[in-house]
């Protein structure tokens, strides 16, 4: 709406105070638009790094195991693989599980509304998903795995074998 507000003034036409609400009120949408991105950004990050520290914990409960591997022929960059691998299915199981939670949600949250009083443009649903949000939401969740684990894997195939069987 602050779009077409533009544009008709562009055009030369005046319009009334109203009009100054609706910019102000496209303006405050857009920002709070960019905090919750960036809100959600900072929870990425945090995800990431609880990742890392999940990994650590999980790649030292099993060095055993893959000193083992090791031992008996697989390299380094097989390990560090089969982590990620790991980490990358993890991602994909909560990404989904994420996106079904919010879309329950907010289909919840369309049934409540129909207790709204009717109001002028009142919408079928308060929710867009469009087409691109499940692939790119399960593309983050499994991003931000990956990259969590990506330290541990690479810790894990660097270790000794000798070492870790000795401990």
């Amino acid at each position: 709406l602050p779009r077409v507000v533009s544009q008709v003034r562009g055009l030369g036409f005046e319009l009334s105070d109203r009009s100054e609400n609706v910019e102000q009120a496209g303006r405050l949408i857009r920002l709070v638009t960019a905090l919750l991105s960036l809100v959600s950004g900072l929870i990425v990050a945090l995800a990431a790094l609880g990742m890392t520290q999940a990994f650590f914990v999980a790649v030292q409960q099993r060095r055993r195991e893959l000193a083992v591997l090791k031992a008996l022929g697989a390299a380094a960059s097989d390990i560090r693989a089969m982590v990620l691998l790991e980490a990358a299915i993890i991602g994909a199981l909560s990404g989904a599980s994420g996106l079904l939670l919010g879309r329950l949600s907010a289909w919840l949250a369309d049934i409540a509304a129909i207790a709204m009083p009717h109001f002028p443009f009142k919408p079928m649903t308060f929710f867009d998903f469009p087409v691109w949000i499940w692939p790119a939401g399960l593309g983050f969740a499994v991003a931000a795995c990956v990259l969590g684990a990506f330290v541990p894997a690479r810790a894990a195939a660097r270790a000794d074998p000798a070492q870790a069987l000795n401990a």
